[in-house]
């Protein structure tokens, strides 16, 4: 005779069903957001832009959208309970990187393998602005 489930599959079930409705109903709001975006970047109506899904995970969301004769691609990052989801667009995205790495160059503790040997001898590289071993 079957084993009913124990009383600790439903709550379990419950929960992870609960969980992908959450997600299901952050990427219907990230969307939605990349749409408002795309809108006031392209200069057009919101009824126009269509989106497509690239990539997601539990919060981040990437799209490309078109409408109005021009196309972009959008990354909607959600926060915690995806109460908040931030929209940027790959360029700005790009920007902030090069000018996060311009920064790390700038202040951390190496710039090169030549600064590494000469701090720590031979055997280190700079990786990621970090003197390692290697």
């Amino acid at each position: 005779m079957p084993r009913p489930p124990s009383s600790s599959f439903l709550p379990r079930l419950v929960l992870l069903a609960s969980l992908g409705v959450v997600v299901l109903g952050c990427a219907a709001k990230a969307e939605s957001m990349v749409r408002t975006r795309a809108a006031s970047d392209f200069s057009c109506p919101a009824e126009e832009i269509e989106t497509t899904e690239l990539t997601s995970s539990i919060n981040i969301f990437e799209y490309t959208a078109t409408g109005c004769e021009r196309t972009n691609q959008y990354q909607a990052k959600c926060g915690r309970y995806f109460v908040l989801c931030d929209v940027s667009s790959f360029s700005e995205i790009d920007q902030r990187n090069a000018q996060n790495d311009a920064y790390m160059r700038r202040t951390a503790g190496c710039k090169s393998n030549s600064e590494c040997v000469d701090k720590h001898g031979s055997g280190y590289e700079c990786h990621d602005y970090v003197c390692t071993k290697d």
